[in-house]
């Protein structure tokens, strides 16, 4: 988590999704609580087309497949 320290918001919900998404809800979960409250929307992939909503995260990822 060092590295992640003074990261803007998208970054880690990025960071925070890959986390969830490899089965590592412990990094995940401290992650979001270091999140404010005013997260915008995220992109994990090209724009368009957009790829699935994860909501937790406020992002939509269009590179991973679903698990």
């Amino acid at each position: 988590m060092t590295e992640a320290t003074g990261r803007g918001n998208a970054t880690m919900a990025r960071l925070g999704y890959m986390a969830q998404w490899t089965g590592r809800d412990d990094i995940a979960d401290h992650i979001d609580g270091l999140l404010t409250d005013e997260r915008q929307v995220t992109f994990f992939g090209p724009r368009h087309p957009k790829g699935r909503w994860i909501n937790r995260w406020r992002l939509y990822d269009a590179l991973l497949p679903s698990r």
